[in-house]
């Protein structure tokens, strides 16, 4: 799969945990399943390119929104109620015990989840806009930076640029 050692893969996790650095920001479990979600499918990504990154795009984006249904949010401070900045919101995280265990909840719901992604193939996505011309492409690689795209509901050509790279 990917040509690294686990404690590399494991080492690019760390920092998650708390919302991002304890920052109550966007949850570990959303980021690394993420992440996992990508480094699964990394042969089909280097085997197929573009239409391959737009596919896992779709992929963690149904994830996030299944996490965000299923939990209530996408953001540790929201999900968890402490402040990860503060000496007490750390400590509150930990004693008595319901907010860790509602996040070890959360995981192991995740996990569970996740683990029916190991069979979904890659949505397929046509490169062929006269099928979808009112959708966005998420994220235009550099690729394609600068080709004009016609769109049907303003009818006028746009110059795309690069917005993001995975």
């Amino acid at each position: 799969m990917v040509d690294k050692p686990n404690s590399q893969i494991l080492k690019a996790y760390t920092g998650l945990d708390g919302g991002v650095v304890g920052s109550g920001s966007t949850c570990g479990v959303v980021s690394g399943g993420a992440m996992g979600l990508a480094i699964s499918h990394y042969d089909e990504l280097m085997r197929n390119g573009l239409p391959a990154q737009i596919g896992i795009l779709a992929l963690i984006g149904d994830y996030v929104k299944w996490f965000e249904d299923s939990y209530g949010s996408t953001f540790c401070r929201d999900r968890s109620g402490v402040d990860f900045y503060k000496a007490m919101g750390q400590i509150r995280y930990l004693i008595p015990g319901d907010k860790i265990m509602k996040c070890m909840w959360h995981i192991r719901g995740t996990i569970r989840h996740l683990y029916s992604y190991h069979k979904k193939e890659l949505p397929t996505v046509s490169m062929n806009r006269s099928k979808n011309e009112d959708e966005p492409i998420p994220f235009v690689q550099p690729e394609i930076l600068e080709k004009s795209l016609f769109t049907n509901s303003k009818k006028k050509l746009l110059k795309m640029k690069c917005l993001c790279s995975v």
